[in-house]
């Protein structure tokens, strides 16, 4: 039978392309750090929304609005040599506030204060697979919260990046405080580090132990939410990756 794939590029031809590709991250990887000068790590704050409110699809992507894929400017800024061959050896976009939770305010340099989308460079430092997944499990967990509270409990997330100063993207950290209106002296905070490894576990399966933390933090029992207990198709939608892309 005749073979419908094309020409398999020769070496040259592939490094040609990587080349090209690396060239046109750095370019976007300067761009980006003009617009970050002064930023620094400055929070982020998010007024939890219900999910139906969070536009789909999301756009654009994090590779777009930070030049390139999380892989690609890890080449760029020296993390990596080479693409990895497996995702979990590779890097992932963070997001501070997740794009599920909501859009963004009192963010420097927004022009006029206005939430805006969560889906900027600002809102985005690079992670490792482990550390996103661990993420995941929060901002998931937190999501569901907020729609099984309804309008009984609102919650604002303020996310702070720990940004290293040396490129727009790197740091050890993400810390979260969130507060809510039927407690307004208590606080959920944890720090998320970027460089949680294979060792520590893959924790995407503990978004239970994570509610809890975030209610026993809160200061709030199921009790304070109407639908707990109810899963909305809408909420159990949001348990894809609202961080990744590699």
């Amino acid at each position: 039978s005749s073979s419908t794939k094309g020409p398999i590029p020769s070496s040259e031809e592939t490094a040609n392309r990587q080349t090209s590709r690396q060239r046109d991250v750095a370019a976007a990887l300067a761009s980006v750090s003009t617009t970050f000068a002064g930023f620094g790590s400055d929070p982020v704050m998010t007024d939890i929304v219900p999910y139906d409110e969070i536009p789909q699809p999301r756009q654009p992507d994090q590779s777009e609005v930070a030049g390139g894929s999380p892989n690609d400017v890890a080449i760029a800024i020296g993390l990596l040599t080479k693409r990895p061959t497996k995702r979990r050896s590779g890097y992932e976009w963070l997001h501070c506030s997740a794009y599920e939770l909501g859009k963004i305010r009192d963010v420097k340099g927004s022009a006029d204060g206005k939430p805006e989308s969560p889906q900027q460079a600002r809102n985005l430092i690079l992670g490792s697979w482990y550390s996103n997944q661990l993420m995941i499990s929060y901002e998931n967990a937190l999501r569901k919260l907020a729609d099984d509270c309804g309008k009984e409990v609102a919650f604002t997330l303020t996310a702070t990046p720990t940004r290293d100063g040396t490129n727009p993207f790197t740091g050890p950290s993400i810390k979260w405080s969130v507060a809510n209106s039927q407690n307004g002296d208590r606080q959920f905070e944890k720090t998320f580090r970027t460089d949680v490894g294979a060792a520590e576990g893959h924790k995407r399966e503990k978004e239970a132990v994570a509610r809890k933390e975030i209610l026993l933090g809160s200061g709030l029992t199921d009790k304070d939410c109407p639908k707990s207990g109810a899963s909305s198709a809408s909420s159990s939608s949001s348990s894809s990756s609202s961080l990744s892309a590699s």
